[in-house]
């Protein structure tokens, strides 16, 4: 109200401002300086500029959102899990997809972390409260960027419709598979995309359709091509890839091995020679490699070693039955594979000229990220990724999947 009279206020710009006022907008941003003046001399200073206008976001374009927590023990993650239930249910009109936006790119991640997907605010208080572990992901980890690794699956792993939602509502996926659909024109007597993504009344043809290999093969890998480039999209950048059977497909070409359109040929490939054979037959068999090797039956052989106590026998019909019958008479739990070939098996050998000869007109080039090779349970050489005799051997011999994972569990933070 008195200020020091050497100070000519009248005159100048300024004003003591010693009652409430309106402060109003102008053309210039608002902007206010706040001291903090300490006794023995620590003083401080600020000054605060209002925000820029912000457009109002839009709704989101995906179904679902990802809302990410943390906390630096597991009481402090389920208190923030909490505050954020709270929080949406006193701003009911709050924009999820805003809210996933803070959460991921606002916040210091701790130990102790816990993902909810979910289709609107209401839903997310639900499931935030619910504890329901199916919806609630929760999940201590050591690094705050652990190494990633892409593993693709191989025969057997389709059905109609998968990554359907994907399809209509990614546009990085959706464009990897119609790439993929574009190269495989002309290449098989049917669309494959009607198989994939079948009309309702013709979902069970397209599941019996779908166990051809021809069809399976091909739609498996542009699927999980597709996923792949949705994830590196959203960046998840893996450090190394690994493949089961037909999956490592999919590695060699996300490592530059291959190109699209002859990981693609190559499989379509596979899936025909397959069909040219006699009807085979496989089993998983519950057992290490070492106790299954003095099981075998002539016209019998271990496709693939899932993990040390986990193998898969593939083989003519007649010696799988004869399997079945030992495996029982051991009260061993075995259990059919879903699948008339007899992959890895000595049942392939008439199909590897023609799918060598094939391979000989492929452009191979050396890996530019580390993948697992199915046949030495170990890092592929380039001299190996770079050989259709490899890629042979591949369609042939044991897929050593479990070795593999030793491999890639030898480094921390996986």
């Amino acid at each position: 109200k008195a200020p020091n009279p050497m100070i000519d206020i009248e005159d100048s710009p300024l004003y003591i401002n010693n009652k409430l006022q309106a402060w109003p907008e102008g053309e210039e941003a608002r902007r206010a300086g706040i001291s903090s003046l300490g006794v023995g001399g620590t003083n401080a200073h600020i000054v605060l500029e209002e925000p820029p206008v912000v457009e109002p976001s839009d709704a989101g374009s995906r179904p679902y959102e990802i809302l990410t927590i943390s906390g630096k023990t597991k009481s402090a993650l389920d208190n923030n899990a909490q505050r954020l239930a709270d929080f949406l249910r006193a701003n009911p009109t709050v924009n999820l997809a805003d809210v996933s936006y803070t959460l991921q790119l606002g916040r210091k991640p701790f130990e102790q972390r816990r993902v909810v997907a979910a289709r609107n605010v209401a839903e997310a208080i639900e499931v935030l409260e619910s504890g329901d572990t199916r919806r609630n992901f929760s999940q201590k980890t050591a690094a705050s960027n652990p190494n990633i690794i892409f593993m693709f699956p191989g025969g057997g792993a389709q059905n109609p419709n998968m990554g359907r939602d994907l399809y209509e509502t990614e546009p990085v996926y959706r464009e990897a598979i119609d790439l993929c659909l574009d190269l495989l024109k002309g290449e098989l007597d049917v669309e494959l995309k009607s198989l994939i993504f079948p009309a309702d009344e013709k979902l069970d043809e397209a599941r019996e359709l779908l166990k051809r290999p021809s069809y399976n093969l091909p739609a498996i890998f542009m699927t999980e091509y597709a996923l792949a480039q949705l994830w590196q999209a959203e960046g998840l950048t893996p450090v190394a890839l690994t493949g089961h059977s037909m999956g490592e497909y999919t590695a060699a070409c996300l490592a530059g091995v291959l190109s699209v359109a002859d990981a693609l040929a190559i499989v379509t490939l596979r899936g025909k020679l397959f069909e040219t054979l006699p009807e085979g037959g496989m089993i998983s068999v519950p057992l290490p490699e070492a106790d299954v090797k003095p099981l075998l039956v002539e016209g019998a052989d271990i496709a693939v070693i899932n993990s040390p106590s986990l193998c898969v026998v593939s083989g003519e019909v007649v010696a799988i039955e004869q399997m079945e019958a030992i495996l029982a008479e051991r009260d061993v739990d075995f259990r059919r594979v879903p699948i008339n070939v007899a992959a890895h098996s000595a049942m392939l050998e008439p199909i590897l000229q023609p799918f060598r000869k094939r391979l000989q007109q492929v452009q191979f080039n050396p890996p530019q990220m580390p993948f697992i090779s199915n046949v030495t349970g170990t890092w592929i050489t380039p001299s190996e990724a770079t050989s259709p005799d490899y890629w042979v051997r591949h369609l042939r011999h044991t897929v050593r999947f479990a070795d593999g994972l030793t491999t890639l569990l030898e480094a921390p933070d996986r």
